[in-house]
């Protein structure tokens, strides 16, 4: 793997089609301008900006490794971070003054609805990291859509154990990884919907990536498997040319010893 995104353009331009890694970015860029843009609302109700505010720092962490992954594995560094500079400047937890430079994210996502002409036609098998970063990138999101939701159903029910940003994440994690400790859980009939509904997308988000490895490892065994096979048929072919040159060289040995 020589980076986690510096083959989107080929891909994009060659096939039209795109990673599910390179898709997650450019949506993770949307969420990342709309968190800007909402955290400079005045009088936000003070759970819901501490909930934002995590998220936003989630994300710049997702951009600052996307950022230096990538600068660190690929072989034209100084063309890399000319390409890629709207992550690292996504990255930058800025003040509430400067966080609309959060917008050069725009960047990310025209540039990309223009390669792929707004047709995303996903490979899974190209790069393994790619696909397991998206999956993951995947899975983040939806963690942020169910905490979001059911904080802002949940929160200041006398019932319901769910009052803390940090509890609805915790929750959403444990409920999107089928793991369901119980400590927290819904009260609400629409917060237990979005918590069927987290249930659902993390096991077949799970299949999925289970399935990608079985994949991956079946298909090296197929190709190491047709490797060994070309390699034999390549020795038996030697096997007989070196039978035929042996009988050339006895015809052509036996034709000098007749003209002597």
């Amino acid at each position: 793997m020589t980076t986690l995104t510096n083959h989107d353009a080929e891909t994009a331009h060659s096939k039209h089609s795109t990673s599910l890694y390179e898709f997650m970015m450019m949506m993770l860029s949307i969420v990342s301008v709309v968190l800007a843009v909402l955290l400079l609302i005045k009088d936000m109700d003070p759970g819901i900006y501490r909930l934002l505010r995590v998220f936003d720092l989630i994300v710049c962490g997702v951009f600052f490794i996307a950022f230096w992954t990538g600068f660190w594995r690929s072989d034209h560094k100084w063309q890399y971070a000319k390409s890629h500079w709207y992550d690292l400047v996504a990255s930058i937890p800025f003040s509430e003054s400067l966080r609309l430079l959060r917008v050069v994210q725009v960047y990310r996502v025209a540039k990309m609805l223009y390669l792929t002409k707004g047709r995303f036609d996903f490979h899974f098998v190209s790069r393994l990291g790619n696909t397991i970063a998206g999956l993951l990138l995947l899975e983040l999101l939806i963690i942020f859509g169910g905490s979001f939701l059911v904080f802002y159903l949940e929160t200041g029910l006398a019932q319901s154990p769910i009052n803390e940003p940090e509890e609805a994440i915790w929750w959403a994690l444990v409920t999107v990884s089928t793991v369901g400790y119980g400590d927290f859980y819904p009260v609400t009939d629409i917060g237990r919907l979005a918590a069927s509904v987290l249930i659902v997308i993390g096991v077949g988000n799970y299949a999925l990536l289970s399935g990608y490895f079985a994949q991956q490892f079946l298909g090296r065994d197929e190709e190491k498997e047709a490797i060994k096979d070309a390699v034999r048929e390549t020795h038996i072919e030697v096997k007989i040319l070196r039978n035929e040159l042996r009988a050339l060289r006895k015809q052509l040995s036996e034709l000098t010893d007749k003209e002597k």
